[in-house]
């Protein structure tokens, strides 16, 4: 009995274990998979670790040139650590084999753009790989679309992105997007990361004071945020008060999409303010009130109502109380620096007498107008320290510091002209990726533009807290793929002219394009003017130099064949074609018998057209098209005889230089608008195209491009005009923009990663995006 129960319940066991087995062979399968799916996702995280190094030592690495060469030609083991990993790259491949684990992975970078379907172009079988994999040339390949990686990590700004495609994502400047396989036993996984250079701010505006933007005109002025970098939302963060303009003048992106951006405050975001700003003597920002009284908590938008309206007009997102605007602790060692031997530049005043000499005075407060007598040395072309060290060119009004150079200034210093770092000194050109480095130690005062590419820095000096204080057109960068860095200890304020705007009609837009394309070769030059550099435009000389040969605004006379120069160019049928149109503007010529004899002698006087009905010749020249318009916008303001008699005489000397300097200025400064406009355009593709319906140009903009960085406080008053940014601002107290047209920032990191120390060949990246499947 005891053997028949024994043997019943073996039965049973069997049956029971039998039916265990059958239910869980499924489980059991799927157990094997998963180490295998465990060791292929392994391996393709240590692809992602292979591929940061090798980024963070070149960024060009993987980069596939525009004419499809081979990243990797020749094909070389470039690990080899036996028993462990070995990684080789051959041509548009990379793969790492891991025996310990029993499991590789790959990176295959698109060959060209139009997805070649080359076998030899194509990737390695895992399989194949799997078989053999110490002997890469036994391994097959095949044309995989869908596991394209693409890079554009060492692009410049204005690179165009790799658009998107029916399998991958499209890559801005600036981004890499790696998909990484891994492979064990049959099992493979796939890893999407988007990697891009690490950032150290991630907003055109940050300040961990009070934030304030006023427009000069807050009922049709327009404040803009944008990102160029798509995985980073704009914008704008302070940890006190954000003071901006009415939801409906504020708009994050394009306007197309929502959600496209953030105004984040510690504590209120108000809109719609009054801005009051009060500076101390150092043009520090002490206190900033809206309306005139301190805003209170609960001033700013308290409700979803108030949050869903400004939501609906900005694009975005208004975040009140929200702790995330701290402002990173930068010193001037991070910043870019040339490798060059600091030089000692004497601190103190440096006069400009005429476009190449300045007297210079130790003391920086004195008046050289009052007092032109008592200087200590005057400079003309350079300045070079008692070594014979280059310190400084001096060129058309500009104070130049040489490319590579690294100067320091023994005191305070002030510039009474244009400051341009970073520029060769040959050519007095900024040549691509310049670079130089001017630190003061005090305060550094800029009466003239600030331009360039590298680093200025002025550093506290006992009493003096070490401040940038700039006066004039523009404080910018003269090439869009070198910023330039300001940073300063103390107080950063910069005031743009007060000059009257540009008067831009629409019908000059075909006037100006019509006068270029008469020039020989004449948009071929002038299409490098912007973006690379406005400088060029505004800096003329009658002569240009020998090696970078130029059409110049001035002109003998309004027309000479035998000189070309821009000002000199026809305006075809002016009378029949033209005229009209500039009567249409100013119709007190076709009312006022005195102002019509005037423009009739005006337009009689040049030769080869009439007002007469005869034939149009050559037509008008661009500098008399411009002298008509200023007559009859003189004229339509006051057309009293007298008013009328002094504006003919003065628009009328042909031969006065005073004049002809007045012409030309009025050209240089509406190209200069233009150029501003075509951005990143050629200007032959902007001006040979539509006319823009926006005519109302103004030259007279605050504009920079790079990192700007205070640890005091930062405030820029354009004086009714336009500022303007790319890269970021940052103030370590308040930020206010202060009397302003229009206000567009946009957030552009390659500006800022080319200014840090870690550039230049070798950076950090940081992971945007990933996914594993």
């Amino acid at each position: 009995m005891g053997l028949a129960v024994t043997m019943v319940v073996l039965a049973l066991l069997a049956m029971l274990t039998g039916a265990f087995m059958t239910l869980n062979a499924s489980n059991f399968a799927l157990l094997g998979r998963s180490s295998e799916m465990s060791r292929a996702q392994m391996a393709a995280f240590s692809g992602l670790q292979y591929a940061r190094m090798r980024l963070e030592a070149n960024t060009a690495w993987g980069r596939v040139t525009p004419m499809g060469a081979a990243p990797f030609p020749g094909g070389a083991a470039r690990v080899d650590l036996p028993g462990k990993l070995t990684v080789y790259e051959d041509g548009y491949c990379v793969v790492g084999i891991m025996p310990e684990i029993d499991a590789h992975f790959e990176i295959y970078f698109q060959p060209d753009p139009s997805h070649t379907t080359v076998t030899a172009h194509g990737r390695y079988d895992d399989a194949s790989i799997a078989g053999t994999p110490s002997n890469p040339a036994a391994w097959n390949r095949s044309w995989a679309p869908t596991r394209e990686s693409r890079s554009l990590l060492n692009s410049s700004p204005v690179e165009p992105p790799l658009p998107p495609t029916a399998d991958l994502r499209g890559v801005v400047a600036g981004n890499c997007n790696l998909l990484i396989t891994g492979w064990a036993s049959g099992t493979s996984t796939q890893l999407d990361v988007t990697l891009g250079n690490l950032q150290v701010v991630d907003a055109p505006l940050m300040s961990e004071g009070t934030m304030a933007v006023e427009l000069s005109s807050p009922s049709t002025g327009q404040f803009n945020v944008t990102s160029v970098d798509p995985s980073i939302k704009a914008k704008v963060r302070a940890r006190g008060d954000l003071l901006a303009p009415a939801s409906a003048h504020m708009l994050f992106g394009d306007g197309t999409v929502a959600n496209a951006g953030s105004a984040v405050s510690s504590t209120n975001v108000l809109f719609n303010p009054t801005i009051n700003v009060t500076t101390d003597a150092n043009g520090a920002v002490s206190s900033v009130t809206s309306a005139g009284s301190p805003v209170v908590v609960g001033d700013g938008v308290n409700d979803a109502a108030e949050a869903a309206t400004a939501r609906t007009d900005m694009k975005g997102d208004v975040l009140p109380n929200a702790n995330q605007a701290e402002v990173p602790d930068v010193t001037p060692s991070q910043l870019k620096s040339p490798a060059a031997a600091p030089l000692t530049l004497n601190g103190g005043l440096y006069h400009f007498v005429d476009d190449h000499t300045v007297n210079y005075w130790n003391d920086t407060t004195h008046d050289p107008v009052a007092d032109p007598t008592g200087f200590s040395a005057t400079y003309t072309d350079e300045i070079r320290d008692g070594s014979g060290n280059l310190l400084a060119r001096l060129v058309e009004g500009r104070m130049l510091i040489p490319n590579g150079a690294n100067v320091e200034a023994s005191g305070p210093t002030r510039v009474s002209g244009d400051l341009a770092v970073g520029y060769d000194p040959a050519t007095n050109t900024l040549p691509s990726g310049g670079d130089a480095r001017m630190t003061i130690h005090g305060t550094l005062e800029v009466k003239g533009e600030t331009v360039g590419a590298g680093t200025i820095v002025a550093e506290a000096n006992g009493a003096d807290v070490g401040a940038l204080k700039l006066t004039g057109k523009s404080a910018m960068s003269a090439s869009p793929d070198s910023g330039i860095a300001l940073y300063a200890e103390g107080p950063i304020s910069i005031t743009g002219v007060k000059a009257p705007a540009v008067q831009v009609l629409a019908m000059d837009h075909e006037i100006f394009a019509g006068a270029i394309s008469k020039l020989p070769n004449g948009f071929a030059e002038f299409s490098g003017w912007y973006p690379k550099g406005i400088a060029e435009w505004i800096n003329w000389v009658e002569t240009p130099p020998s090696n970078t040969p130029k059409y110049w605004a001035g002109g003998a006379d309004d027309h000479s064949l035998g000189e070309p120069k821009l000002r000199d160019m026809l305006v075809d049928n002016f009378v029949s074609a033209k005229l009209p149109l500039l009567l249409d503007q100013y119709p007190i010529a076709t009312s006022d018998p005195n102002v019509k004899n005037k423009l009739g002698a005006m337009i009689d006087d040049f030769t080869g057209a009439s007002s007469t009905g005869q034939s149009d010749g050559a037509g008008v020249s661009l500098g008399r098209y411009i002298r008509i318009r200023e007559f009859l916008r003189a004229a339509q303001l006051d057309p009293s005889p007298a008013a009328v008699q002094a504006a003919y005489d003065h628009w009328m000397d042909l031969h006065d230089q005073v004049i002809k300097d007045e012409v030309n200025g009025l050209i240089v400064s509406q190209m200069d608008s233009y150029a501003q406009k075509a951005a990143p355009d050629m200007l032959d593709t902007y001006l040979l195209g539509p006319n823009p319906g926006d005519t109302s140009l103004n030259p007279n903009d605050v504009e920079f491009k790079g990192l700007v960085y205070s640890r005091t406080s930062f405030i820029v008053n354009p004086n009714g005009n336009r500022f303007l940014s790319q890269g970021a601002v940052l103030s370590r107290g308040a930020l206010v923009i202060k009397n302003a047209r229009e206000v567009r920032t946009t957030y552009n990191p390659l500006f800022l990663t080319s200014l840090f120390s870690y550039q230049g060949g070798v950076g950090k990246v940081e992971q945007r995006f990933w996914s594993l499947r």
